[in-house]
């Protein structure tokens, strides 16, 4: 994975294309001003946003570099000592059910494996640069557990499917990542309206999934997150017999998210009558069943720690 933001984007591939459809509960200017904040962050180089931590990236880097000595990535999180308590932290949680506590940040890698070290601190950055935002608390809330609960869904399921090669749990943490851009715009459009305005929840809502594909598509490239993630980003709300292996993971980890009502409104799924579940073989109630369990619990347990 490249590290974010390094590289410039030309302009015309980071355009918010016009929504043809009004959005109940808002009214056209402010429709077009959070459009303007928006194209703002994505075409400035120094994003208004909060970026991902630079040293996450260049751990992620390290992770996905077969060659790559553990000392060598332990090195590079001891020079943040936030990240490294924060590893320890999470790998002594319940999550994990070590039976001994792990004192050492070495220890933690070995156990884990790399790319799950990779994962997990990436989540982190994730969750303390981009999951935030002064108002809407508990929309930003459900927003993360959900992408939490994506994760966790599309890992369980790589797992079982012997699909260990692709990053799902990536993939599920960031499908959702316009999201939280576009409710950060909504609050910066709200702070600097004169005088000072709010929009109701569910107007921030809608405003949210009319732009929050197209605009996490776009974060993707400005973040040079690979051809598959991005895939994953654009498209995790469409499936096709020639997609690729992460995307599928990713669409069904979010139905199985969406079902559990991890974070965002429940949805009914019916895996016989998806294309996605049979392509993974995935319609067996019992087999569900353990998915679904394995994810409600991994998500609390994951979404307590960070």
């Amino acid at each position: 994975m490249g590290q974010p933001g390094r590289k410039h984007v030309p302009r015309l591939e980071q355009r918010v294309h016009d929504i043809t459809d009004g959005v109940a509960g808002v009214d056209e200017p402010f429709l077009k001003a959070v459009k303007a904040r928006v194209q703002k962050m994505l075409l400035s180089d120094d994003l208004d946003m909060p970026r991902i931590s630079s040293l996450a990236t260049r751990i992620m880097d390290i992770a996905n570099d077969p060659n790559v000595d553990i000392d060598q990535i332990v090195k590079v999180i001891q020079t943040d000592p936030f990240l490294a308590g924060k590893l320890l932290t999470l790998i002594n949680s319940s999550y994990f059910a070590m039976r001994q506590e792990v004192t050492s940040l070495r220890h933690a890698v070995v156990l884990l494996g790399l790319r799950p070290v990779g994962d997990l601190i990436f989540s982190a950055s994730v969750r303390m640069k981009v999951f935030n935002a002064e108002s809407y608390r508990s929309l930003m809330e459900s927003l993360w557990v959900h992408s939490v609960g994506c994760a966790v869904a599309a890992e369980v399921i790589g797992q079982m499917r012997g699909m260990t090669k692709e990053p799902a749990f990536l993939g599920g943490l960031l499908h959702d990542i316009g999201k939280p851009l576009v409710l950060t715009a909504i609050v910066e459009t709200e702070n600097l309206a004169v005088p000072p305005k709010r929009i109701e929840e569910e107007a921030a809502t809608m405003l949210i999934d009319h732009l929050h594909v197209q605009v996490g598509g776009l974060m993707a490239k400005k973040w040079q997150l690979g051809e598959s993630l991005t895939e994953s980003i654009r498209l995790h709300d469409a499936y096709s017999d020639d997609a690729s292996p992460l995307r599928k993971l990713v669409y069904c980890g979010n139905k199985i998210a969406h079902h559990l009502k991890l974070g965002q409104k429940h949805e009914e799924l019916v895996p016989s009558l998806d294309p996605c579940f049979a392509d993974l073989d995935l319609t067996s109630a019992d087999l569900l069943a353990g998915i679904m369990k394995a994810t409600q619990e991994h998500t609390d347990r994951f979404t307590r720690t960070i």
